[in-house]
Parts: structure tokens; sequence; C-alpha cells
């Protein structure tokens, strides 16, 4: 009797359930169509900005609001003056450092003034889009000779014992 009890109630607590759940979905209400001529305006939209930029169109700002965030720049003759341009440098067989100095600036602004004492012979350079002081910080560092600037002219000194003070990046 006990067990017969408790399926009844089972039964009844189910059955309450389910009709719960049904009534539930009843009160949703009916589903609203939407208006489908909207979706087509924004699609005709997406299709024609694609086609514009595959033909490879753009939009260009009106010239005020252009010149207003990048403004002209004009480089005068003093402007162009303090930028040394750059060049290959190329040597292959072994040179005389004197020719070697006065090549390189030869066609500069600069002069070079090569210490007696200076001998030897630059070879095997291969410098790819370097200024004269590029190729002059190569040569201190790889045949050791000291080399200054004073007023537009470089002065070759042999190398000899260097201090160099090293700075700790810890």
């Amino acid at each position: 009797m006990m067990i017969d009890r408790a399926m009844s109630n089972l039964a009844v607590g189910c059955a309450a359930w389910l009709t719960l759940l049904l009534a539930a979905c009843q009160s949703a209400g009916p589903y609203k169509s939407f208006d489908g001529s909207v979706l087509e305006q924004v699609q005709t939209e997406l299709e024609q900005s694609r086609d514009a930029a595959s033909l490879g169109s753009r939009v260009v700002p009106p010239s005020k609001y252009s010149n207003a965030l990048v403004p002209q720049i004009a480089f005068s003759e003093d402007d162009a003056a303090g930028v040394d341009s750059r060049f290959d440098f190329s040597v292959k067989d072994a040179m005389p450092v004197r020719e070697f100095f006065s090549l390189l600036t030869a066609d500069t602004d600069y002069s070079v003034v090569v210490h007696p004492d200076v001998k030897g012979s630059v070879s095997a350079l291969d410098l790819k889009n370097v200024t004269v002081q590029d190729v002059l910080d190569q040569i201190i560092e790889i045949y050791g000779y000291s080399i200054t600037l004073d007023d537009g002219v470089y002065q070759i000194r042999p190398g000899g014992l260097q201090t160099r003070i090293l700075n700790s990046t810890t």
C-alpha cells in the first residue's frame, strides 16, 4: 500500500511537471516575421562594398581634411645638407690604405688626412647601403685604425693600445 501511494504521488508529480512544461511552451506566443527588405538592402550594400574594394577604388577624403592630418613637407637645401648619402661599397682585392681612404671620400664633402705611419692594405669589403661613417666604423673595428672627424676632415692614425669602457646591461 505504501508503494502504491508512492507510485501514485510520483505519477501525479510527473503529470504536474508535464503540464507546466507544455503551458510554458504555449505562452511564448506566435513568432513575428521580420522585414526581408532590410536584409536585402544590407546584402546589396555588402556586395557593393566588396566589389568596390576588389576593383582597387578607394575613398579619398577631401583635401582640406587630408592636408590637416598630413601636412606637406618641404626640404630646403640646408635641411638636406646634414644628411649623408648612402651607397654600396665593395673592395675585392687588396688596396693600399691611402688609396682606400681617398677613394672612400671622393665625391663627398669630407676630406681625409692619413698619418705617415699608417701602413697596410684593405681588402674583402662588401658593404651595402652605408654612409662614409658606417664604412669607417667597420675599418676601425676590423683593422684597428684610429679615425677621428674634425671640421669635415677625417684624420687616420695608426692603431695602438686602446682603452674601451663597456657598459654592462645587468
